[in-house]
């Protein structure tokens, strides 16, 4: 609270600048005071009541610059030109101070003369009007001269306003009321208005738009007589206002309304913050005729009130609790100086898009709801009835947590083998969270810290387990750890085996018969193969080959082979492998990627039935093998990594006649690496047709075939659309037929892998790939001639149309003519089925066009072409 000298300090500054000649104004208490008409200095007749000693004033009666007691006078009625007059009494305080004003005291009354006497008496059903407010104008600019301007409710005032207005009367001579309906407008009057520049508050309540709030209820159960009643009107940013009541004088508030309550209105005038201070108008009863002289006495009480301190925001806080991994509770604590009920908003500052904030249990517990780990940096905003806010931010981190995971491979695995299993863990958000497996656990073999599971008898399923302590770390009310499992079947080791469509055989160890020199130092590398997914039409094989030290501390090659079902067609592709050379430190082997080392993938066919090619362990059953016994035709395919994240197809690292990609003649007892010392032995360079396309892209895939007298054919898929972009064949120009014209696909596809080479001594090289495959169907190509052809041209083009299971891009076509046409015509091949033929005699000709697929199936179509005259203009000169 100001002291007194404080007070009177900043309210005479107000009044500085007073243009001089008005020193009838004055101070009275706190407030710049002015009456309404009347300045002294210069008085008129019509600012001077006929009996004069009812002129409008005000003086402190008791009190100081905090609280006290001012007795006034206002009137209405005959002045000294005899016309009409109204008077009253304007109060303007400090901007900064607020106050709470009552009216202990007050009484209307009317006079009238008799033999130069005035006499007054009470008057019943007559109002005396308060009006309190604040309007868009500093105080500085509002003197409180005599004769206005600075009366608020008044047209004179030019500027917006937010004004209460409180109107009282006798109801009976000893019963007084609050009057809500009397005055024209719309009523009830007693209540908070809107009082646009230049308007009064009268006319500003002819529209009802400008009213923000009716005291009917407010003021019920209370009269203006009860004496001790004050009320406080505040307004604040943004067009807020609140009012308060005290209905006894103990200086406590018992009633509140605020712009923000229910029915109510928040000013329009947002700059009103108060800048004018309170200021009063008060208004003496009217309805006093030409001869009366109507006075209001009235003692009006102000008391300081404690201003509205914006609201503080103590604590934001919200923890991360892993039990709900996608929402984080938020809490706020907040305090106001003069209410508990406040709204708080929340923000969120920053923070991983798509986020939000929803409901909790109240406004200052709510829920930030997460759609991706991340810092969050979040506010609460507390807003008081007065507009005035408080902030605090809190920063909030949400942390990757898994809460699922994965264990593969889930495969078949033999007696006595190893296989390393990897945890793949997802967060609560979907995404693949980087967490380190805990402990691994099964319930039959033995499994190490890095996964490394051997496999023991009996055969049968075995239960894997990894577990991870990620989100006990990051939280640990969560309460558990997080699990992944899978199934392994245990089975007996096979000497040899079926997977899919296909026979399958190791190249070099037989678990019948094992030999150190069969075996890598790392056992679990053994060369192996795994149906990991299909069935006899399409699938995808696990194919594990090794190459380097073997347990008898010599070097060995060793792979896989496999044999598909004679007369079978297949695509086959590698849509994963790699290349990694493993060293062993403190007994544990350790494997990463090598570049400039190449796997090589065969494909051929043999001059053996099928049924001679068991897939036994130890081969003979491996393509390119000098073991092989028959003559061959193979596809070699090779790949490399060129850079630990580019890969390339290598054409010339091998001995021999580099390009080595390519269709090759190895004769029989020759392997493919003798056979490639011949250049004669390559029928087909595919450097060009593996351009445009990396082996590790995972979607090609090849078609290799062959047919009788030594024709083959090649389609390639490099985008795994099912679709050959290319087809090779053997008659291509450049290409060669297979000198073994008797190969004709009686020994079903074979196809061999073979491990990266230059691992040395201590070194194990492997090289998992996954072979896809997928059986194909060729039928013969469907070929369309247009009939009804006639011309009257020398030349004419002839268009087939086709289709064909393999692509119209591979079909070849030959034109000719059915018996013997009625005069020699030249038939000239053009593209796609079209022909163009050029006429010397007119006739019917007869047309057959053949298509023939890759695989040599043929179809043909005819047509008859008939040629008739055409006029010739002939010139002729006469004589």
């Amino acid at each position: 609270m100001r002291s007194p000298s404080q007070l009177l300090a900043i309210v005479f500054a107000v009044g500085a600048g007073v243009a001089p000649g008005l020193a009838s104004e004055g101070q009275v208490g706190p407030f710049r005071w002015g009456r309404w008409l009347l300045n002294p200095d210069a008085p008129t007749q019509q600012a001077t009541p006929a009996d004069p000693s009812q002129i409008e004033r005000a003086s402190l009666l008791s009190g100081d610059a905090d609280s006290g007691v001012i007795d006034l006078l206002g009137w209405q009625g005959t002045n000294q030109a005899g016309t009409i007059s109204f008077a009253g009494n304007s109060f303007l305080a400090a901007p900064g101070t607020t106050w709470w004003i009552g009216s202990p005291t007050w009484d209307i009354q009317r006079g009238s003369q008799t033999n130069g006497t005035w006499s007054y008496v009470r008057r019943l059903q007559q109002d005396w009007r308060i009006h309190l407010g604040y309007c868009e104008r500093s105080a500085a600019e509002l003197s409180a001269a005599h004769g206005a301007p600075a009366r608020i409710g008044s047209n004179l005032l030019g500027v917006n306003a937010v004004v209460v207005e409180l109107d009282g009367r006798w109801v009976s001579n000893t019963v007084g009321g609050w009057t809500t309906n009397y005055y024209s407008g719309n009523p009830p009057n007693c209540g908070v208005w809107a009082v646009p520049a230049g308007m009064s508050i009268n006319s500003a309540q002819q529209n009802a738009a400008n009213r923000l709030a009716s005291f009917s209820t407010f003021l019920s159960g209370t009269t203006p007589r009860t004496g001790p009643w004050k009320l406080d009107f505040r307004v604040g940013a943004g067009g807020t206002w609140v009012v308060e009541l005290d209905t006894n004088g103990d200086g406590v508030t018992d009633r509140t309304l605020t712009s923000r309550d229910a029915g109510m209105a928040a000013s329009p005038f947002s700059g009103i913050t108060g800048q004018s201070g309170l200021m009063l108008s008060v208004e003496a009863s009217a309805a006093n005729g030409l001869g009366s002289v109507g006075r209001t006495p009235m003692q009006l009480s102000y008391q300081t009130s404690v201003a509205d301190a914006p609201p503080v925001v103590s604590v934001v806080s919200g923890s991360f609790d892993a039990r709900t991994p996608t929402r984080v509770a938020l809490s706020a604590t907040a305090s106001d100086d003069r209410t508990t009920s406040l709204p708080c908003a929340w923000t969120i500052l920053s923070g991983p898009s798509g986020s939000g904030i929803s409901p909790g249990s109240d406004a200052f517990h709510v829920n930030l709801t997460v759609a991706a780990a991340g810092t969050y940096q979040i506010q609460a905003t507390v807003t008081d009835r007065l507009g005035q806010t408080g902030s605090k931010t809190a920063t909030i981190v949400v942390p990757a947590i898994p809460v699922s995971g994965s264990v593969t491979p889930a495969s078949a695995l033999p007696i006595g083998q190893s296989q390393t299993f990897t945890a793949t863990w997802t967060d609560q958000f979907g995404q693949l969270a980087g967490n380190a497996v805990s402990s691994w656990a099964v319930d039959r073999g033995t499994i190490d810290a890095q996964g490394r599971f051997t496999a023991v008898g009996p055969a049968g399923p075995v239960m894997v387990t990894a577990t991870t302590l990620a989100a006990l770390q990051a939280d640990p009310t969560n309460g558990s750890a997080v699990v992944a499992t899978a199934v392994v079947d245990v089975t007996t080791a096979p000497s040899e085996g079926q997977l899919g469509p296909f026979r399958w055989g190791r190249w070099r160890l037989d678990p019948n018969a094992p030999t150190a020199a069969a075996q890598p130092a790392d056992p679990i590398q053994v060369e192996a193969g795994t149906l990991v997914t299909g069935d006899q039409v399409h699938g995808r094989i696990d194919l594990r080959q090794w190459q380097g030290t073997n347990q008898a501390g010599t070097i060995t090659f060793a792979g896989n082979a496999l044999l598909a079902p004679p007369e079978t067609t297949w695509w086959i592709g590698l849509p994963s492998w790699d290349i990694q050379r493993g060293t062993q430190s403190g007994g544990l082997w350790t494997y990463t990627r090598r570049t400039q080392q190449d796997w090589r993938l065969h494909l051929g066919y043999a001059d053996r039935p099928a049924a001679a090619l068991s897939a036994l362990h130890g081969q003979p059953s491996k393509i390119g093998s000098s073991d092989l016994g028959a003559d061959a035709i193979v596809l070699e395919l090779d790949g490399r990594w060129i850079s630990p994240t580019v890969s390339g197809w290598t054409t010339g690292y091998y001995s021999g006649n580099p390009p080595n990609c390519g269709v090759w003649a190895v004769p029989a007892g020759q392997s493919i690496n003798s056979a490639q010392q011949q250049v004669a032995n390559r029928l087909a360079d595919l450097t060009a047709a593996l351009t445009g396309f990396a082996p590790a892209n995972g979607q090609w895939a090849v078609d290799f075939r062959v047919a009788a007298g030594g024709s083959w054919s090649l389609a390639i898929d490099r985008t795994g659309d099912g679709i050959a972009e290319l087809r090779l064949t053997s008659s291509d120009p450049g290409n060669h037929p297979s000198p073994f014209t008797s190969i004709t696909g009686q020994s079903g596809l074979l196809l061999s892998m073979e491990a990266s080479a230059a691992n040395a001594l201590g070194t194990v090289g492997r090289s998992p790939v996954t072979v896809a495959y997928q059986r194909t169907t060729d039928t013969p190509p469907q070929v369309t001639l247009p009939s009804g052809l006639t011309t009257g041209e020398t030349e004419l083009t002839v268009t087939a149309s086709a289709s064909d299971d393999g692509g119209i891009g591979g079909l070849t076509w030959v034109h000719q003519w059915v018996g013997t046409p009625p005069a020699p015509a030249v038939l000239i091949p053009g593209s796609n089925g079209s022909v163009t033929i050029r006429f010397t005699k007119i006739g019917t000709y007869r047309l057959r066009s053949t298509a023939t697929d890759a695989a040599g199936a043929s179809t043909s179509a005819e047509t008859d072409i008939v040629v008739v005259p055409t006029p010739t203009a002939v010139t002729t000169t006469l004589p």
